[in-house]
């Protein structure tokens, strides 16, 4: 065990087995502080969320995505506080978790910044990458051709902004007349 000098009673304290020693001494009581201070603001995010705080206050005030979830607080609220795709990936959270959890609707994760590519890797189909307001652009990008596009409801003019070929688009019905 790891004993400093006029700390303490001597006995040894679980907690302290775990942190190293290389020479220098380590004031384990300020460990415990800090240990124990994490514990009273969690304690007291808790509070707050059982109080009614929303996630988007406790952001403003520095909390990271992974202690509100540790508080109680769903992933819906998470989005609904405009944590960004980056803060949710920092945080261990993808599209196909999000999915998963069943709380976030595609348009949520499209204001969070998640890309058309990895709400389509996460299984959402193109009619809800389209309601959500993704570009045929971006679909286009990912890989879905004029066909899907066209049958999921975008118009011809976005298909054509996107950057599909007269050839891509008379295979699927257009003619000249359609594209004047």
């Amino acid at each position: 065990g790891l004993h400093l000098e006029g700390h303490g009673s001597g006995k040894k304290d679980p907690n302290d087995a775990k942190i190293p020693h290389e020479g220098h001494k380590t004031n384990i009581r300020v460990i415990r502080l800090a240990r124990n201070s994490g514990k009273k603001n969690m304690n007291e995010v808790v509070k707050e969320r059982e109080a009614g705080v929303l996630a988007q206050h406790l952001k403003l005030r520095g909390y990271g995505i992974s202690q509100l979830v540790e508080a109680g607080y769903s992933l819906r609220q998470l989005l609904e506080a405009r944590y960004t795709h980056a803060e949710f990936e920092t945080s261990g959270y993808d599209a196909m978790g999000l999915k998963d959890s069943g709380c976030s609707s595609v348009a949520d994760m499209m204001r969070a910044g998640f890309s058309a590519q990895q709400l389509t890797q996460a299984c959402y189909n193109v009619q809800q990458i389209l309601d959500a307001g993704y570009s045929a652009s971006s679909l286009r990008e990912v890989g879905y051709t004029a066909d899907q596009l066209t049958q999921a409801g975008y118009p011809l003019k976005e298909l054509v902004n996107a950057g599909y070929t007269i050839s891509q688009l008379a295979k699927i019905g257009y003619d000249c007349s359609d594209l004047a």
